[in-house]
C-alpha cells in the first residue's frame, strides 16, 4: 500500500497573524491528497496548540517546562518525514528536536529589519542609528549570549543604563538569534518576495533558497457568492455612506500599519464626498489616538458593532469599498493589496519594501508622504465621480473612450494577480520543493 509522506506544519500561535491566513489556504485538504498533514502552533514557550486545535498556555517556569515537553513528544510520537516551519518564534529547547527532521523554512519577516522595532519604546533614536544598531544585532546575536551582547551594544551606541532598555535588547537579540539558527540549519529556505530575500542577505548574509510570493484565492471566495456578497455589500454602503467614495484600510490598527499617517491624510482632504472607513483589530489606547482627530465620526470612522458590516466577511468590506488604501511602513510582502486588487478595486500604497513591486506591476498606485497619500486619494476620488458621471448620464464618445480605459485597465490589474498571485501557484511551488526533499529522504 502506499504510504503517504507525513508533513508537519509550524504556524505562530497568536490570535490575529497573516501566517495562519496563508496557510489555511495553503493547505486546503483536496490538494494534499497525497500527504498527511498535521499542523501546530507555537509562541516561545507561551502558548501551543496541538493539531486538535487545543491550546495550552504557560506563565509559570514549571509550566513552560510542561508546554515543551508536550510539544517535544507530540513532534516525536508523530514523526513527521518533513517539518514546515513559518515562525522564528520557537523556544530554543524546541530547535533540537524540530531539527532531528528535514526543515523546510518559510520567512515571513526578518527579525531585524521588520519585527525589532518595539526596541524604541525603551531606547528611542534617530532612524540611522537604529538601522546600524539592528545591523550589529544581527551580526552578534548568538543562543545564551544575548546579556553579554547586550551590554556590549549599550555600551557602543551609549545607550543610558536602564533594567527595561537592556531588557529589550535581550529579548531583541534572542529572536534575532533564533531566526539566524533556524536560517542556517533549514534544508530549505523560502521567501515570500523578492524583497525578504534581499533583507536575509543583507542582515544575514545568507543568500541560498528560493521566493514563492504569497497569493490569494479570495477572488474564488468572491465567484463562489458573487450575489450574496455583492447585494451585502451595497446594502451596507447605501444605508452607511450613502453617495460616498469609501476609503477602506483593513488588517490589524496599529501605528506600524501607517493607519493614523492615513487619518492625517483624510483630514487635510477638503471634500465632504470622500470617507474613511478603518477595519481591523485596535487596542484601546489607538481608537483613542484615532477618535482625537477632528474628522472622527464625520468622515473618519472606526468599526464597531454598530456600524460593521452586516455579513462577516472581508470579501464583502473591499467589495463595498471604492479605494483600498494600505499605508504600512513596513511590508514583507503585503497580502490586502492584492487581495483587493484581484477584486478590480483601486489601491493605494505606500512606496516601501515589497510594496513597492505592487507598484511597479502596475497593481497600485504608490505614494511617499502624507501630503501625497492625501492627493492620491483626492485624484482617485475624482477619476471615480466622474466615471460614475458618465454611467449616470450619456456622455460623449470621448467620455465613453474613459470608460473603456478605465474598465480595461481594472480587467488587466485583476487578471494579473489571479494569474501571478494564484494561491494555486503557491501549493504547485510549494508541492514541488517537497516532493524533492522527500525523494531523498
Amino acid at each position: 500500500m502506499y504510504e503517504k509522506g507525513k508533513i508537519l506544519v509550524i504556524e505562530p500561535e497568536t490570535p490575529v497573524n497573516g501566517v495562519k491566513t496563508l496557510l489555511k489556504h495553503l493547505y486546503e485538504e483536496p490538494y494534499w491528497k497525497d500527504y498527511e498533514v498535521k499542523k501546530i502552533g507555537i509562541w516561545f514557550d507561551l502558548a501551543y496548540k496541538n493539531d486538535k486545535g487545543e491550546i495550552i498556555e504557560a506563565r509559570s517556569e514549571e509550566e513552560k517546562q510542561k508546554l515543551k515537553r508536550r510539544v517535544i513528544e507530540d513532534i516525536r510520537n508523530y514523526k513527521p518525514d518533513l517539518i514546515h516551519l513559518n515562525a522564528y518564534c520557537i523556544d530554543k529547547d524546541l530547535l533540537p528536536v524540530i531539527f532531528s527532521h528535514p526543515v523546510v523554512y518559510t520567512v515571513h519577516s526578518v527579525a531585524p529589519y521588520d519585527d525589532l522595532h518595539f526596541i524604541n519604546r525603551y531606547l528611542p533614536l534617530d532612524g540611522y542609528t537604529f538601522l546600524a544598531l539592528t545591523k550589529d544585532i544581527a551580526a552578534n546575536a548568538v543562543l545564551n549570549k544575548e546579556e553579554e551582547v547586550a551590554t556590549l551594544l549599550m555600551e557602543k551606541y551609549n545607550i543610558p543604563f536602564a533594567q527595561e532598555a537592556k531588557e529589550s535588547l535581550v529579548i531583541a537579540l534572542y529572536m534575532t538569534a533564533l531566526q539566524k539558527e533556524i536560517l542556517q540549519k533549514a534544508k530549505e529556505i523560502i521567501y515570500i518576495s523578492p524583497h525578504v530575500k534581499e533583507k536575509v542577505n543583507e542582515f544575514y548574509g545568507i543568500g541560498r533558497g528560493k521566493v514563492i510570493k504569497n497569493g490569494t484565492n479570495i477572488f474564488r471566495d468572491y465567484e463562489d457568492k458573487k450575489d450574496l456578497i455583492n447585494r451585502v455589500a451595497k446594502e451596507w454602503k447605501e444605508e452607511t455612506f450613502p453617495g460616498k467614495i469609501l476609503v477602506l484600510y483593513t488588517g490589524r490598527v496599529t501605528e506600524d500599519k501607517g493607519v493614523l499617517d492615513l487619518v492625517k491624510a483624510m483630514e487635510s482632504i477638503n471634500s465632504d464626498n470622500i470617507v474613511l472607513f478603518i477595519s481591523g483589530r485596535y487596542e484601546i489606547e489607538m481608537k483613542d489616538k484615532i477618535s482625537e482627530s477632528p474628522s472622527y465620526g464625520k468622515k473618519i470612522f472606526l468599526n464597531s458593532e454598530s456600524n460593521g458590516i452586516n455579513y462577516n466577511s472581508l470579501l464583502a468590506l473591499i467589495i463595498a469599498a471604492d479605494i483600498v488604501v494600505y499605508p504600512s511602513y513596513h511590508e514583507p510582502f503585503g497580502l490586502v493589496p492584492i487581495e483587493a486588487a484581484s477584486l478590480g478595486k483601486e489601491v493605494i500604497v505606500r512606496d516601501v519594501d515589497n510594496l513597492s513591486t505592487f507598484i511597479k506591476e502596475g497593481i497600485a498606485v504608490g505614494f511617499k508622504t502624507i501630503d501625497e497619500l492625501a492627493q492620491k486619494i483626492e485624484e482617485t476620488a475624482k477619476k471615480l465621480n466622474k466615471i460614475k458621471e458618465i454611467f449616470s448620464n450619456s456622455g460623449s464618445v470621448e467620455d465613453l473612450e474613459k470608460v473603456k480605459e478605465f474598465i480595461d485597465e481594472k480587467k488587466r490589474r485583476m487578471e494579473y494577480v489571479r494569474r501571478f498571485y494564484s494561491m494555486e501557484r503557491v501549493r504547485e511551488e510549494y508541492k514541488s520543493v517537497f516532493d524533492e526533499i522527500l525523494k531523498t529522504h
